[in-house]
Parts: structure tokens; C-alpha cells; sequence
């Protein structure tokens, strides 16, 4: 079943938070923005989101051939637009440093911590 279109998103555009802060922090919010956009899209039919997350944020690189054949699933009207907020959020997953990538991984494993009951409610 694919994931309809939302309507809108309130995409932060700034190039630096106010006060002049880091611009790594932008980017950082912007990847984190781009995962809750996607998260419905490329976690639909898998059973361990967290290992999916982990798969896409393993390597320096974002990897972007395990996100699309995540996207496989969505229907041909709506896969230009997932497809979009895929080089989104690779681009700026590949934008931070490594310990920046390092602190998104960390985030996924602890969110897999904090939410092991939806796993074993979802592999039943």
C-alpha cells in the first residue's frame, strides 16, 4: 500500500540557526527532518526499521540504492516525490562530519532500545 503525498512541510531554508551558530547543526535538523518525512514511506513493510535506518547510515556515505529498492513498494505517481527527500536527506547525511554521522547512529540505536515492544509486536 503506498504512502500518500503529504500536503505540506515547513522546510527550515536558513543557512545558519540564529545567534550564528554552527551550520552542521542545520544540516543535522534538516537530516533528522528528511527521516520523519521518509520514515513512513521507506518503513512500511519491514520488520526491524531501526536495522533499515542503521543499513542506510552505515558507511560515510548515505547509502542510496538500499533506500530505493525501500522505495519499491510506492506507486509511480508518488515515487518522484520520495525520491526527492531521498537525495535530500543523502545529501545531507553525507554533508555532516563523522562523528556527527557517528551521533545519528547512536540516535537510531537508542530509539531501538527505548521501543523494543513495537519490534516484537511487528515480527508476530
Amino acid at each position: 500500500m503506498p504512502i500518500p503525498m503529504p500536503t505540506s512541510f515547513r522546510l527550515d531554508q536558513r543557512r545558519r540557526p540564529p545567534g550564528g551558530g554552527s551550520s552542521r547543526t542545520v544540516v543535522h535538523k534538516r537530516l533528522l527532518l528528511q527521516m520523519r518525512i521518509l520514515g513512513p514511506a521507506l518503513m512500511l513493510q519491514v520488520r526491524d526499521p531501526h536495522a533499515e535506518w542503521l543499513t542506510l547510515f552505515w558507511s560515510n556515505r548515505f547509502d542510496r540504492d538500499h533506500a530505493l529498492t525501500l522505495l519499491d513498494h510506492q506507486d509511480q505517481g508518488t515515487q518522484g516525490f520520495w525520491l526527492r527527500h531521498v537525495q535530500q536527506a543523502a545529501k545531507a547525511f553525507d554533508a555532516l562530519e563523522r562523528p556527527v554521522q557517528q551521533r545519528v547512529r547512536q540516535i537510531v540505536l537508542r530509539h531501538r532500545r527505548r521501543f523494543p515492544a513495537r519490534l516484537a509486536a511487528m515480527s508476530e
